[in-house]
């Protein structure tokens, strides 16, 4: 969103920290990257959480 973005840049400039930690940034984005993956193979995906990977099933 556009608030995101404004929040990331004052950060960079000020060097303050953001609303949101990196974990919560990296989950959003695997979320993302899941979805994104089932949509377009209509099939189950999960997370390997040792792997670090999307896997599709």
């Amino acid at each position: 969103t556009f608030a995101h973005m404004r929040n990331w840049m004052e950060c960079v400039r000020k060097r303050k920290k953001p609303n949101a930690d990196i974990r919560a940034g990296y989950n959003h984005s695997a979320a993302l990257c899941m979805t994104i993956a089932a949509m377009f193979t209509g099939k189950r995906v999960t997370f390997n959480d040792t792997k670090q990977e999307v896997v599709i099933k």
